[in-house]
């Protein structure tokens, strides 16, 4: 009984044309499949990131869809105040790093299944003793199909990196989404903590305008010297020099958000408020389990399945060592002959099998060569998890003391150091203490609030550092250049 490949080839002459078309048309009708599957890949990156950022993510494929985007981003960004949260969901929708790592899942969902479909076979077709005397147009025809057989021994092999490749694509997608969360956090948190720096650096010079002008005063009546009276003044002109600096610094750090933002019109059309959210209540840790966390990491998910995929490699030089290149070539001759006058044509078929014989042994060095790869990749792998442990270790102290200290300046420093200016600026009205203590009072009561501000801040930065730590690796501490410290001096020194 004849198989259908068999008899496709030895069908007569006057059918064979049709028999092609249909098989043919066969084929085509596989470029008209339905692509559903790349968006189920995305939902479940989409979902991912859900769990782990609290937001999900959208591929925009056309005008319309970013033309709705750019809808829901001026929705929540019109002359509002927008907090940490809506500031993160904003950066995730409208990042272009992001979107362009969805696009990379499509394109892995697409080699995934173009792995699985079958390798299309090359059809060739001869023609020989064109122009013939006796014969007219050809002497013969010959028509041949090649099949790789190399890639269907491998096909297996094939089909498992494809699919690796698409887990990866999917992970460095999520990943890419978590490392835009923390630098958008970051960059909300630098820009809040500038405006409330101003905003303290503001109520003191309103504080130093007040003592300057009586000391003004109190000159003229010569109740005070004029000593006394520059020092006011040296502490009022210091303050004005802080605040144009930190107006400086606010107007960048909200630039830089609305830039990660990723905001046309940059800073314009929304604001962020103008301090920090209070400390909670009590800090919850990072889990000290180890193997969790290096199972959760994205990173060395992303590496597993690299080492996987060289596995496979591996496999594929393994089988190509010993016999490569193979190919099964089946096909049909129609040779014409004049005999008594006539034209007579008669049909034989043909196959050969061709294959590449490893004299020189060039698979087994591919062989080695994949050996080698796998060897490095491990090893990559082992020290990149050593990596992620030493990393969850120094971000769960940093968060430990950066709590304990802002802690201290909301629970104890801030509130004794507005009593002591509380009590000196009683003192000083009743000429009791000099200009000098109640200016040292003034100064060190906001040098306590800049540095409880700074102290929040480190906070919450080292918390989002945390939140990204436990699934892939972090930016590190990011702080604004330039940050100002007691009054008339800059904080540049401490960094």
């Amino acid at each position: 009984m004849m198989s259908k490949l068999e008899y496709k080839l030895n069908v007569s002459s006057g059918t064979s044309g049709l028999a092609l078309a249909l098989f043919l048309s066969g084929c085509s009708g596989v470029s008209d499949m339905s692509f559903a599957f790349i968006d189920k890949d995305l939902s479940e990156v989409s979902t991912s990131t859900k769990e782990i950022v609290g937001h999900e993510v959208k591929f925009f494929r056309d005008e319309s869809e970013r033309q709705r985007l750019s809808d829901i981003i001026d929705d929540l960004t019109g002359a509002k105040s927008v907090d940490m949260d809506t500031a993160v969901k904003i950066a995730i929708l409208n990042n272009k790093d992001v979107q362009n790592s969805l696009a990379d899942v499509g394109i892995a969902a697409i080699k995934k299944s173009r792995s699985t479909s079958p390798q299309n076979p090359k059809f060739s077709v001869g023609v020989l003793g064109i122009g013939s005397a006796e014969l007219g147009a050809y002497k013969a025809l010959e028509t041949l199909i090649h099949v790789d057989v190399s890639n269907a021994i491998n096909k297996n092999r094939t089909e498992v990196i494809a699919h690796k490749e698409l887990q990866q694509a999917k992970l460095a997608a999520v990943l890419n989404v978590l490392r835009v969360t923390e630098k958008t956090k970051k960059s909300w948190i630098n820009s809040v903590y500038a405006f409330e720096t101003l905003e303290l650096i503001k109520n003191a010079k309103e504080t130093a305008d007040a003592s300057a002008e009586l000391a003004e005063k109190l000159g003229q009546t010569g109740a005070i010297t004029k000593a006394e009276q520059a020092k006011h003044f040296v502490f009022d002109a210091a303050l004005s020099a802080d605040l144009a600096k930190a107006e400086v610094l606010s107007r960048n750090a909200k630039l830089e958000l609305a830039q990660v933002l990723g905001l046309v019109n940059l800073d314009e059309g929304f604001f962020v408020p103008d301090v920090l959210p209070k400390l909670p209540a009590e800090q919850t840790l990072l889990t000290d389990n180890m193997n969790k966390i290096t199972e959760d990491r994205l990173d060395l998910k992303i590496m597993r399945q690299e080492l996987e995929m060289a596995a496979e490699v591996l496999g594929i030089a393994a089988n190509n060592s010993v016999l490569s290149n193979m190919e099964l070539v089946i096909g049909l001759e129609k040779e014409r002959e004049k005999h008594e006058g006539q034209i007579k044509s008669e049909i034989t078929p043909s196959a050969e099998f061709e294959f590449t014989i490893p004299i020189f042994k060039y698979g087994k060095r591919k062989r080695k060569e994949a050996e080698f790869n796998y060897l490095k990749i491990a090893n990559d792998f082992s020290k990149n998890a050593l990596d992620a442990k030493a990393e969850i270790k120094s971000v769960r102290n940093t968060l430990q003391a950066s709590y304990y200290v802002a802690r201290q300046y909301e629970d104890h420093i801030v509130p004794l150091r507005r009593t002591i200016e509380e009590e000196a600026l009683l003192s000083y009205n009743g000429m009791i203490t000099s200009t000098f203590e109640l200016i040292l009072a003034v100064r060190e009561r906001l040098d306590a609030d800049l540095q409880n501000a700074k102290a929040k801040r480190d906070f919450f930065l080292a918390r989002a550092n945390a939140a990204t730590a436990q699934y892939g690796p972090g930016m590190g501490s990011n702080i604004l250049p330039g940050e100002i410290g007691m009054s008339g001096q800059s904080g540049e020194e401490e960094h």
